[in-house]
């Protein structure tokens, strides 16, 4: 007797723990949807039109209906349609600093144009080392304590290309700008004379010998002029020899 009543004893205890856990289960979220299904996501159509008409093509994403319009057909783009429309990239296309597709660019932007400070009319030796306080050189401070010659000028001119860096007693060569290497003297005086001085950027001496930034040896060093009739010429000079001098950058 008693070990009946054991058995039916544990067996309501059986289901009942089966009743709790379904009632836990049921429990544990709601099986009705937030909301009616929609489209949410880009076509196979959207992305075949962006990877041949990239900068026509624009799409939404889920900008589609979620419903077919007709029946089953076959009114889509393949993924080979898809893979075959993808461009081989030529990395020499592509500039050096650009990474598209997982290819690195090879291409070198063009250089930037050559700006010129306005002319300060100023005439230097080449560098501080060849000449003395008083010849040919800039005494930024009036005290001797720092003697600019052309080289060292333009490194010394701050940005706005018409001060030089110097407060408090002293000098701090900035390098914003430098002296023009000789292609760009040279195209610089060609634009400007060839033209009857209406070439750009214009503004140099007609018959002005420029310095260049070229060295020639330890004691020469190149520089440029150019005149109203069109003529541009070249030439090397001691160091020492007061030239005009313009910064570019």
């Amino acid at each position: 007797m008693n070990k009946a009543i054991k058995t039916i004893f544990l067996s309501l205890i059986a289901a009942s723990g089966a009743t709790l856990l379904v009632a836990v289960v049921v429990m544990a979220g709601s099986l009705t949807p937030p909301g009616s299904p929609d489209a949410t996501m880009y076509t196979t159509a959207d992305i075949y039109d962006k990877l041949t008409d990239n900068a026509g093509a624009s799409a939404t994403e889920g900008g589609h209906d979620f419903a077919p319009a007709s029946d089953p057909a076959g009114t889509m783009y393949t993924l080979t349609q898809i893979y075959d429309a993808v461009p081989t990239l030529d990395a020499s296309k592509i500039l050096n600093t650009y990474t598209v597709m997982g290819v690195t660019g090879t291409a070198t932007p063009a250089p930037a144009e050559t700006e010129w400070q306005t002319d300060p009319t100023l005439d230097l030796c080449w560098d501080s080392s060849f000449c003395s306080a008083g010849s040919g050189l800039l005494d930024p401070l009036g005290n001797g304590s720092v003697l600019l010659g052309a080289i060292e000028y333009c490194q010394y001119l701050n940005s706005n290309g018409t001060t030089l860096n110097c407060s408090g007693g002293s000098c701090t060569p900035v390098n914003y700008w430098h002296l023009p290497n000789e292609a760009e003297l040279m195209i610089a005086l060609s634009n400007s004379w060839i033209t009857g001085g209406s070439g750009e950027p214009g503004g140099f001496r007609g018959g002005g010998y420029y310095w260049s930034g070229l060295e020639s040896d330890a004691s020469y060093a190149w520089g440029a002029y150019g005149d109203s009739s069109g003529n541009v010429n070249t030439d090397f000079d001691f160091k020492d020899f007061q030239f005009a001098v313009r910064c570019a950058r």
